[in-house]
């Protein structure tokens, strides 16, 4: 009996110095980025160390009791090994969000910005177009032509744009455009 509890101590004494490298190998793969490459190999080379020390000191024990612990030591390092890959997945997956949502904003931005640019430089081409436009309209309206054609509408526009007056003779030229004439002068009919 006494010699199964001494061999008892030496897996227990053998049990904690593993513990201890294990969790020293978990800190070391969970704070620093360049470990996380190599922990999968380390865990690996640790815990079939473990396996085959458990078993060389189980051996000289009971082959049941052995036999026990080794499951439970299985157990208690897949366990650890679970834990550690959750959470290197976890923080790889964060990192691979992160990064994507960060793309995508710059990305939204960029459009944005480009739209906003053609936009405002294609109205404001046509926002100057139309002005000038303008201005020519305004500026043919204030010539004797312009003075003349105001007051002939003023007068009776519909009538003039119909060539609907009995001093009126309505003409239809070779290239089948409408005019109306009056005396030597005429205008086009729309």
């Amino acid at each position: 009996m006494a010699l199964n509890d001494e061999i008892a101590q030496k897996v227990m004494g053998e049990l904690h110095t593993l513990t201890k490298r294990i969790d020293e190998q978990n800190k070391q793969v969970i704070s620093s980025a360049s470990v996380i490459k190599n922990a999968a190999e380390l865990i690996k080379q640790n815990s079939e160390t473990a396996v085959k020390n458990a078993k060389e000191t189980a051996y000289q024990a009971q082959l049941e009791s052995a036999a026990h612990f080794e499951v439970r030591m299985a157990g208690s390092i897949a366990k650890s090994l679970t834990a550690v890959a959750d959470a290197v997945a976890t923080k790889a997956a964060m990192r691979w969000v992160l990064a994507g949502a960060v793309v995508a904003g710059v990305l939204t931005v960029g459009a944005g910005w480009v739209g906003y640019s053609e936009g405002k430089d294609a109205g404001s081409a046509d926002g100057y177009a139309k002005a000038r436009d303008e201005v020519a309209a305004a500026a043919w309206a204030g010539t004797p032509d312009g003075r003349l054609a105001k007051h002939f509408f003023d007068l009776d526009g519909k009538k003039a744009a119909l060539c609907d007056s009995k001093s009126w003779t309505a003409k239809v030229a070779k290239d089948k455009t409408r005019w109306c004439i009056f005396g030597s002068d005429g205008w086009r009919i729309p």
